[in-house]
């Protein structure tokens, strides 16, 4: 009969662990023409960014260039960045490119502008499409870290005063766009569109030395000059984002054996963040005398895996196990707390009777009543407008005993009244008693044998949807007032 409740169970650990519920990319590089996307990207993954809009005149003062006061350098670095032209014969400049900066009164450019050297060839690809590599200009601008570290991310805003330019970024020197066999070294000259300040960045999780902008479209005496502003930088590995905690829960939620017996129960863990959690395995923390052990569990409730091994999740992914103590003393009820959790996220939140084990060990064979909850939706929630029912499957799995059924709010005070009865299994009719009552059901369960209970709840005024604390806890006590069952389900009304 065990067997036959491991399939509902299982359903139903994932939709309760779901109650209490309200990545880091990699791989080839990712262009984006959207800065706002961009930014948020690095946000999300992290990244430590720096700003450049070459403002500080100090800094600058050696590139700043005008009619009335030419400058230019070879070089200049600013918060931990060196900047400098595409070209190293070239220099860097920057000036107020008629007013039109977007981001403050000066950008960036290089100075002269790309390959000057006259070609001496026929460049107009109107008529020559065949056009020697000797024609291209290549304008554009070179980045690196001052101190020889990894970058992550390049961007910022682009715009030509003769034509619309044609970006690419090569990275450690080798071109983005050269993604295929018949376009090594991007010889097709594949890149995106910019011009009026438009936005172009980069990102590579996998990181880069140097990161050179590239304009493609401009030739001899058809130059495209380019210029620069507003550049976002990633100068920092990204800061591992945390994962959410993971949510869990545990069906039975009580079992009562003989010391030196071995008590089980299923447990499945779900990733509700965006990465992977690494690692993930089930503890206790509660102190109980007892040896305690966990193992992974396939979609039948196979063993998988080796015995108290933690596991990866992937991201929106869950995992199954099945845990076991094995008392070796005695020891009264007791909700055994476990922790489930994983390197990378803080433990589940605990709520009890729903990733708890009220456990209990005795000198003799006793009655262990496993007891599940069904509600209507089949989502653990008793939803009331004004009533709602929930019904309860039992199996005992230990010794013929007298016992008690009662339904209870637990810890919190809920304006709901209870009444239950037992059912006819094929039915679901009442009959004992005949008419559902509240306080207590007391019946004779044999070894085996699988009552099942109806329970009728009626609200009186508002119960918020509040699962770990808000429930209807149903329990299973002998002749002597010792729980040997129990299960719940969260309440709320419409």
């Amino acid at each position: 009969m065990l067997t036959r409740l491991e399939s509902i169970m299982k359903h139903s650990l994932i939709g309760g662990a779901l109650l209490t519920v309200a990545g880091i990319s990699n791989g080839a590089p990712t262009v984006y023409t959207d800065e706002a996307l961009y930014l948020a990207e690095l946000e999300r993954l992290g990244y430590s960014t720096i700003h450049e809009s070459f403002e500080d005149s100090t800094v600058w003062a050696d590139s700043r260039n005008s009619v009335s006061s030419p400058g230019s350098t070879p070089s200049a670095i600013s918060q931990g960045i060196v900047w400098t032209s595409n070209y190293a014969v070239n220099d860097i400049a920057t000036g107020t490119v008629g007013g039109s900066a977007p981001d403050g009164s000066f950008a960036i450019y290089s100075l002269p502008h790309g390959m000057t050297t006259d070609s001496g060839l026929y460049c107009d690809s109107a008529e020559d499409p065949d056009i020697p590599v000797e024609c291209f200009q290549n304008d554009g601008l070179k980045v690196a870290s001052a101190t020889g570290g990894t970058l992550y991310a390049f961007g910022g805003r682009v715009d030509s005063s003769t034509g619309t330019s044609k970006i690419t970024f090569l990275l450690d020197g080798v071109d983005i766009n050269a993604t295929v066999p018949d376009n090594i070294d991007n010889v097709l000259r594949e890149g995106d569109l910019a011009d009026n300040w438009s936005f172009i960045g980069v990102i590579d999780a996998d990181g880069f030395l140097s990161a050179e902008l590239r304009e493609l479209a401009g030739k001899d005496f058809q130059q495209v000059l380019v210029f620069g502003d507003d550049f976002t930088v990633a100068a920092g590995a990204a800061v591992p984002v945390p994962l959410p905690a993971p949510a869990a829960a545990v069906l039975p939620a009580s079992r009562s054996v003989q010391v030196g017996n071995t008590a089980t129960a299923f447990a499945t863990t779900i990733n509700i963040g965006n990465a992977t959690a690494t690692d993930c395995g089930i503890a206790p923390l509660t102190s109980v005398q007892a040896d305690f052990s966990y193992q992974t569990t396939d979609a039948s409730n196979a063993l998988t895996g080796t015995p108290n091994t933690p596991i990866d999740i992937g991201a929106g992914g869950s995992q199954s196990y099945v845990f076991a103590f094995t008392p070796t003393a005695l020891f009264s009820p007791v909700d055994v707390r476990l922790t489930f959790d994983c390197t990378n996220t803080d433990p589940a939140a605990v709520t009890v009777g729903l990733n708890t084990l009220l456990l209990v060990a005795d000198s003799n064979p006793v009655p262990d009543i496993i007891a599940l909850a069904a509600t209507l939706a089949g989502d653990g929630v008793v939803n009331l407008a004004s009533a709602g029912i929930f019904s309860v499957a039992t199996v005992n799995v230990g010794t013929v005993g007298s016992i008690s059924v009662s339904a209870d709010t637990g810890g919190a005070s809920l304006p709901v009244s209870i009444a239950l009865c037992e059912t006819d299994p094929a039915t679901g009719v009442c009959i004992n008693p005949t008419v559902p009552a509240s306080g207590l059901v007391t019946t004779s369960i044999a070894a085996d044998a699988t009552p099942t209970f109806a329970f009728f709840v009626t609200a009186t005024d508002t119960v918020p949807f509040d699962p770990a604390n808000n429930r209807i806890f149903v329990r299973f006590k002998d002749a002597g007032g010792v729980t040997r069952g129990s299960t719940s389900v969260a309440v709320r009304t419409l």
